[in-house]
């Protein structure tokens, strides 16, 4: 079956499964000296899926939860998966496929208390694991379940057993499921807030490996993987290289450059796929070496690519590197280029995935912009509020207008209000404004309409005004999924709750939709809670520009955005501006509490090896030539190398501790 075709039972694992049974001899893994075949696997992972079923059913039953607000969803018992790259990992992934079990990968590298965090919200029956992990995992799993059923704990060696023959595979017995059931629980890195357990369904899977397979892969392709396989990405690269009845070099070690050099050389790889800073360490290596004339396409993803590292790549080994973008939540890509359209870019949208931009204005820019979805003369960004209050701000402190729940003298509510009420509000109880679900004279606060509607609220249905789903005559007041004929609210010329949708060429926050997105996270207490909003859109906190080809570009994380007197600065500007100097070889800004500014930019700086260490001052005044004042790095400090997270993500969070080294502006 298709990616474009529509949605059977088990669709993922039946067509991942089938083209293992298809695959035969042709190599299916590659582990440096030791080669597995298709065969071997269907073996290896039939005789783990037996004992699998054996292990669940002396487990307690602790199925997949329901989701809220949901229409409830196949229940099916969870297997975690503790184990190295390599075919000892694929074999037990695909043996929890067999046993008609959710797949539950964890990396490798995380801790005993991470693993008991992931354990917590999805509740395995059994765990697979290496050897070595094995003592820790029962007791782990011993404290987790003190007086309860503890989930089974069984190993998986690098090796495996002589057993059966390949047509065991499809004697197995396999439930037949919906497209929407669930089959792989991925959990998101952690790099801007503690790990979610999102759920990923058949169709979903289908859809973006089958997406995959058909884009970047041919059955004689040799596909080299040095992330790891628990990684969504890393999933993906693998089940789209299987599908094609292709060949993955994954190996149960930490990551070599100069290894993995010789490992692309030897084994004539045709594809690579990993995140930037993969590509990077790579770099440092031979280089030249890298393709040995057999590499046809490069793919990264998990990060942005900056310009210098593809054009110094593709400089290089003659292979341009191709940057696409995904999450967690869709179960892999959303946007993906091809050779030769798209360059700079993250792509295009998957088929299938809706997406779009759109525009809050959290933080204005200065005393004529405006704060949250706000466009008042005389209003300040987030946290602001002008002399009059008539634009709107979020927490402003002016004296005509009011912050948060806020009551200034003449407007109120969230997004500040002005001398009639005319400015969005949020919880205010002025009187010549509405808050949240408010009936004021003249503005209409959020789920509520005033007589002639002006303000812009969320639900709202006043003839003059339009809120969240709603929609005037005239569409006045600015909202968040409107059809006023005047324009409003989701793609419309609004603000509030939805925010505006943009013209191509400005930046936005990049929204998507369709059958990719998870239906939620699973909590500590067994729930499922969606991610999106009533209307489906999820909002992936990431900053983007579109073209008018469509070409996606991502440019920061709408988290990462630094407020500093009042002024929105994107870290990217300042990391671009740092690294034009010879002394940086990299850099990452982070925005650090200022009781004077709110907060200032904060740079993280990495020295060329091997040259004189280049004086802060030497950089501040770099910036001072490149950058407006208030964009120029109140503190800077200097690291050997860049913290990341065990996926190899710029890791944000590990930023934030104190300045090493302190430097006020003068």
């Amino acid at each position: 079956m298709s990616a474009e075709t529509g949605p059977g039972p088990n669709v993922f694992r039946a067509a991942l499964l089938s083209a293992l049974a298809a695959g035969g001899g042709r190599p299916a893994v590659i582990e440096d000296d030791t080669t597995r075949s298709y065969a071997d696997l269907d073996r290896w992972s039939s005789d783990l899926a037996r004992r699998l079923r054996r292990s669940a059913a002396r487990s307690a039953d602790r199925p997949l939860a329901r989701p809220v607000a949901r229409p409830p969803q196949e229940e099916r018992p969870c297997a975690a998966l503790l184990l190295p790259n390599g075919a000892s990992w694929l074999a037990a992934y695909l043996a929890v496929l067999k046993a008609d079990m959710v797949a539950v990968p964890l990396n490798y590298a995380l801790t005993g208390a991470e693993i008991g965090r992931v354990l917590e919200h999805t509740r395995p029956r059994v765990v697979l694991c290496a050897p070595e992990r094995e003592p820790e995992m029962r007791e782990l799993v011993a404290v987790l379940s003190p007086t309860g059923a503890q989930p089974q704990v069984r190993t998986v060696g690098p090796v495996p057993p002589a057993v059966g023959t390949p047509t065991e595979a499809t004697s197995l017995p396999r439930a037949e499921r919906g497209p929407e059931a669930p089959c792989l629980v991925m959990h998101t890195s952690g790099t801007t807030g503690r790990p979610k357990a999102l759920v990923q369904t058949e169709h979903a899977l289908h859809l973006t490996t089958g997406h995959w397979r058909l884009r970047h892969r041919t059955p004689d392709d040799v596909v080299a993987l040095p992330i790891p396989l628990a990684h969504t990405y890393g999933h993906l690269v693998a089940a789209a290289t299987l599908l094609a009845g292709a060949a993955l070099i994954a190996v149960p070690e930490a990551f070599d450059p100069q290894r993995w050099v010789a490992r692309l050389t030897r084994h004539r790889a045709t594809v690579l796929e990993g995140v930037p800073a993969l590509y990077a360490r790579l770099l440092t290596a031979d280089a030249p070496a890298v393709s040995g004339g057999s590499l046809r396409r490069c793919l990264s993803a998990g990060q942005e690519a900056r310009a210098e590292l593809r054009r110094s790549w593709e400089e290089r080994t003659g292979v341009p590197l191709l940057e696409s973008w995904g999450m967690t939540e869709l179960a892999g890509p959303g946007l993906d280029p091809l050779p030769g359209t798209c360059r700079g870019s993250a792509g295009t949208p998957v088929p299938g995935l809706e997406t779009r931009l759109v525009f809050t204005g959290a933080g204005g820019t200065g005393p004529g912009g405006a704060g949250v979805g706000g466009t008042g003369p005389s209003g300040v960004g987030r946290d602001g509020a002008g002399p009059d209050g008539s634009g709107p701000g979020g927490g402003g402190t002016g004296p005509g207008g009011a912050g948060a729940g806020g009551t200034g003298p003449s407007g109120v509510g969230r997004d500040g209000a002005g001398p009639d009420g005319a400015g969005p509000g949020g919880g205010g109880t002025g009187p010549g404004g509405a808050g949240a679900g408010g009936t004021g004279p003249s503005g209409v606060g959020r789920d509520g309409a005033g007589p002639d509607g002006a303000g812009p609220g969320g639900g709202g249905t006043a003839p003059g005004g339009v809120g969240r789903d709603g929609a005037g005559p005239d569409g006045a007041g600015p909202g968040g999924g409107g059809t006023g004929p005047g324009g409003a609210g989701g793609p419309g010329a609004g603000g509030g709750a939805g925010g505006t949708a943009g013209e191509p060429g400005t930046a936005g926050e990049l929204w998507v939709r369709g059958p990719q997105v998870t239906p939620g996270h699973r909590t500590g207490t067994g729930a499922l809670v969606p991610v999106c909003d009533e209307r489906g859109w999820l909002r992936t906190g990431d900053l983007a520009v579109r073209d008018e080809h469509g070409c996606v570009t991502l440019t920061g994380r709408l988290k990462d955005v630094i407020t500093t007197r009042g002024y929105t600065v994107h870290p990217a500007e300042i990391e671009a501006a740092l690294r034009e100097h010879p002394g940086v070889a990299d850099v990452a800004v982070v925005g650090r509490a200022d009781p004077e500014r709110g907060e200032a930019p904060h740079a993280v700086v990495v020295a060329h090896r091997g040259r004189p260490a280049v004086p802060v001052a030497e950089l501040r005044e770099h910036c001072r030539g490149l950058l407006a004042r208030h964009k120029v790095p109140r503190t800077m400090e200097f690291v050997p190398r860049l913290p990341v997270s065990a996926t190899g993500k710029l890791d944000r969070a590990a930023l934030r501790g104190p300045a090493a080294t302190a430097v006020e502006e003068g």
